[in-house]
Parts: structure tokens; C-alpha cells; sequence
């Protein structure tokens, strides 16, 4: 008897790491508009209110 991988589960494992790496990606790239890299800085556009 051999064990079948199912099919939905890889989709799911797949579907999660995709998902867990565009949202490190947001992160990092809201830190690092906040680091001073960005000009200017997100806070200051948001709290000007444009």
C-alpha cells in the first residue's frame, strides 16, 4: 500500500509560503521607507495627509 501525497495539501503548503513571503516582503519594505532610506517617509505623508 503506498501513500499518496494529496494534492490540496501541497497546494495549501504552497499557497502559505507564497503568502508568508509577500507579507515579509510588505514588512521590510515599510521598515525600510521608515529607516530614512525613502524620501520622504511614509509617517510624514500620512500625517501631512496627502
Amino acid at each position: 500500500m503506498t501513500i499518496r501525497p494529496s494534492v490540496w495539501a501541497s497546494r495549501f503548503i504552497i499557497a502559505a509560503i507564497i503568502q508568508g513571503a509577500l507579507a515579509t516582503a510588505n514588512t521590510l519594505f515599510w521598515v525600510v521607507g521608515q529607516l530614512g532610506l525613502m524620501r520622504p517617509e511614509f509617517s510624514r505623508v500620512i500625517a501631512f495627509g496627502c
